[in-house]
């Protein structure tokens, strides 16, 4: 329970606690409180809610014999995440083993199987498990103005508009006083009623203090000055937003709550499962003694490792802050990196502050598969695995259009090939006026890997022709440099008309891809015959491939027969495509009044002569 023991002077000034207000400035106010939840072992967790299973069941989420999940009551048997499924069974006899949705071999949609997949013609799905985090993180959007996805099952919450609301509604004339800004925080007489900390409590840094180190409940806890009541309503918030997860989905969670954000995260992963850790400031240096520098978010790699062997092994974050009191010394052990020294400065003394990024840049997707033994000898071996990724990357796509009410799509591709000889090529293009529509976005995406297959097989024969291409061990297909394309009027939303045959004509099958071509559709207006050439044609219209010079660098048109760079390929394009519509737009019209016009002073006549002259298939204005 919380005791209030205020200071005769609070320490904090009126525009620490007004800076909550600003999502822009609350995480830098010493008044600031972030919280962070992670949801405890999360695939297996899913896999126990799909099963209709409880809490007590020991389920393990597993890819092929791997663990890649464990939950807690499977713990309590010694199952760990290091353990092949034939060793936790010994550990656990009654172990219920929940295996990933797959992808079947050709098949471009994932789905659970009620047999055992084979990792031969199977692809592990992480996508059920990225649609349920997606929901406890709407949960939490729906609460908390500013939420930082860190995974797909934690987040971070910057709490400062719902504590500073918090506040006015207790203290409802605490503002009546203030003449600045620069005015020190009036000192609290009374604690209103229904406040109480939530979760575990760290023992203050104050030896006078009797608080004990790790608590519950039933122990009681100080409120000195204005942080600690900031940091009790927090616990309040997170600890509301957890149930509310629980009540509405199902899933345990762990939480902390504290002053910057790797103290947030610390405190959520020190009393798990479903608890949650309270860090108020004073007991910043009590807490962090319990760690080392590389348990902080973002130095558990070679950063971290690097910063350990300047600073002579293993320290103690205690014995860090202890023996560089001052920044210019850090920064001289750090070979003088200014910025990482005031980083580790801060960090080790739990001050640093970093900005809440309240949606996640989509930077770049991948599907990717690791192929047994010679299951791909062949192109033909490669060529169905192409349709898993392409379904794969367009469900992504379609789940954060969904997720960010946007449409975003990537403006380059690369398909990368290791053989079994260890050699490894890739091969990048830049996509163009890629669809809204997912239908032809698919067609788009499977006849571009088709042609970078293609690409990167004479890549291989040009340079490495003592290494054979195939049998292939690892494929990737990966797509990145995502724009934002809400808003903008694309090709196949300008025709509507022509897109909603191409889509018929996808499902009743009259567009088919085969290996090496597509099959022409009978009848093609000029219209179609520019859209469906862009699919036809090797390489691609919709595509500029980079990094490796190609064999080929032009192509002839279609339409005119013209041989046309590639670099030239989409402004030639547009062109025939541009002059076609004007065509269509004024087939059906009457001679409009500046036409009369211009016949009988014979002006039309002299435009009609130019207009007879060849046309620059590079003009960069049209003749119309």
């Amino acid at each position: 329970m919380a005791l209030l023991k205020f200071r005769k002077e609070s320490k904090f000034k009126y525009r620490n606690l007004l800076d909550l207000n600003d999502s822009k400035k609350a995480f830098n106010s010493p008044l600031s409180v972030i919280c962070h939840i992670d949801l405890n072992a999360f695939f297996a967790q899913c896999e126990q809610l799909r099963l209709g299973l409880s809490d007590n069941d020991p389920v393990v989420c597993v890819q092929w014999n791997t663990l890649i999940a464990v939950s807690y009551a499977a713990r309590d048997y010694g199952v760990t995440r290091m353990d092949r499924l034939e060793q936790a069974k010994l550990k656990c006899p009654n172990l219920i083993p929940a295996h990933t949705a797959v992808f079947k071999k050709g098949e471009p949609t994932w789905k659970y199987v009620d047999y055992v997949p084979s990792p031969v013609n199977h692809k592990v799905s992480l996508d059920p498990y990225r649609r349920e985090g997606k929901k406890v993180l709407n949960i939490f959007r729906s609460e908390c103005d500013l939420v930082e996805k860190a995974s797909v099952d934690e987040s971070f919450m910057d709490l400062g508009r719902l504590v500073f609301s918090k506040i006015m509604s207790l203290f409802p004339s605490f503002l009546d006083n203030m003449k600045s800004t620069s005015d020190k925080l009036p000192v609290i007489d009374k604690l209103p009623e229904g406040l109480d900390f939530k979760g575990f409590m760290i023992k203050k840094d104050n030896e006078a203090e009797e608080e004990p180190e790790i608590a519950g409940e039933n122990n009681i806890y100080l409120v000195e000055d204005w942080d600690d009541l900031v940091i009790l309503i927090g616990s309040m918030i997170c600890y509301d937003l957890r149930k509310k997860v629980e009540e509405n989905l199902g899933y345990k969670t762990s939480g902390g709550v504290g002053r910057v954000k790797t103290i947030a995260k610390l405190a959520s992963g020190y009393q798990k499962p479903d608890q949650q850790t309270i860090i108020r400031n004073d007991a910043i240096p009590n807490f962090l003694k319990h760690f080392r520098l590389t348990d902080f978010w973002s130095l558990g790699g070679k950063t971290g490792t690097w910063i350990n062997e300047n600073l002579g092994g293993e320290t103690p974050i205690s014995t860090i802050r202890e023996h560089y009191s001052n920044l210019e010394d850090l920064t001289k052990i750090l070979d003088k990196n200014a910025e990482l020294a005031e980083k580790i400065y801060l960090m080790v003394r739990g001050e640093y502050a970093a900005p809440l990024e309240d949606r996640e840049a989509v930077k770049s997707m991948a599907s990717n598969k690791n192929f047994r033994g010679n299951s791909v000898s062949k192109r033909d071996d490669l060529i169905p695995w192409i349709r898993v990724f392409v379904g794969e990357l367009l469900l992504r796509i379609q789940d954060t259009d969904e997720e960010y009410n946007s449409i975003i799509r990537p403006l380059k591709m690369t398909l990368s090939v290791l053989s079994s000889s260890g050699v490894r090529h890739s091969k990048q293009c830049t996509l163009t006026q890629s669809p809204k529509d997912y239908d032809l976005l698919s067609q788009m995406y499977h006849s571009t890997s088709l042609a970078l297959l293609k690409h990167l097989e004479v890549i291989w024969n040009e340079t490495t022709p003592s290494q054979k291409m195939f049998p292939i061990i690892n494929a990737c297909l990966s797509i990145l440099v995502f724009v934002n394309l809400s808003g903008i009027n694309t090709l196949d939303e300008l025709m509507p008309n022509i897109r909603k045959r191409r889509v018929e004509d996808v499902k009743t099958g009259q567009i088919i891809e085969t290996e090496h071509e597509f099959k022409k559709v009978k009848n093609e207006t000029l219209l179609e015959k520019f859209i469906n050439s862009r699919e036809r044609t090797s390489p691609s219209p919709e595509m500029k491939f980079d990094n490796i010079p190609d064999t080929e660098n032009t192509d002839n048109c279609r339409i005119c027969g013209d041989k046309i760079d590639i670099t030239e390929w989409q402004t030639h394009q547009d062109f025939h495509l541009a002059v076609n519509l004007e065509s269509k737009i004024n087939r059906n019209f009457e001679e409009s009044y500046g036409e009369r016009l211009l016949n009988s002073t014979g002006r039309n006549k002299k435009l009609n002569k130019k207009s007879n002259k060849a046309q620059d298939r590079n003009q960069s204005k049209l003749p119309f």
